[in-house]
């Protein structure tokens, strides 16, 4: 598995990882989701989940190499797998989600075609959005002060909604998708 991700050119997500990538001229893509944005799929794909609030770090690693964050989504991708994640009654959500940091991943099922991890055949539109630059630094003040870093996040989180909203409707109308209708910041 190792080996296909560095075919891939996949890499660790890590500060100093996505750091000597930005430092190189490359584009660093991270999806910053995890295992708390899965224990938010409890809809069975109803509601589109971004869990952004409390990820704040790749907004602060943009800030400190002055680099532009670009806002892209997924447009119907929650239609092409089912899945199941234990929980109520069987158990509570704060215990699965214990157990899923526990073992580094989410105990999820998962199928497609004929109850097989082989995802459905249904029209997708990734959709990427005008670069989010990087708020002006005021005389004296951190690179990465708290000030820009909240508002550079919440620039970035409204781009990323409108983006959503904006592409949808279209993406439902002009290819089929399977599309929620909202787009659920947590």
């Amino acid at each position: 598995l190792k080996h296909l991700w560095g075919w891939s050119q996949t890499r660790a997500v890590s500060k100093g990882v996505m750091a000597d990538i930005i430092k190189k001229g490359a584009t660093a893509v991270v999806c910053p989701g995890g295992v708390a944005e899965c224990m938010h799929m409890t809809d069975n794909g109803a509601t589109e989940v971004a869990f952004l609030n409390k990820r704040k770090g790749f907004v602060k690693l943009a800030l400190e190499h002055d680099v532009p964050l670009c806002p892209s989504v997924g447009i119907g991708q929650t239609a092409t797998l089912d899945f199941y994640i234990p929980g109520p009654p069987l158990f509570s959500h704060k215990a699965v989600e214990k157990f899923a940091r526990f073992i580094g991943f989410v105990p999820l099922a998962f199928w497609g075609i004929m109850g097989c991890p082989v995802p459905h055949r249904r029209p997708m539109r990734i959709v990427v959005g005008r670069p989010v630059e990087v708020p002006p630094q005021q005389p004296g003040e951190d690179a990465a002060s708290e000030r820009r870093i909240e508002e550079l996040h919440r620039r970035y989180v409204t781009a990323l909604t409108e983006l959503y909203d904006r592409h949808r409707e279209l993406a439902v109308r002009e290819l089929g998708c399977v599309a929620p209708k909202k787009l659920r910041i947590v």
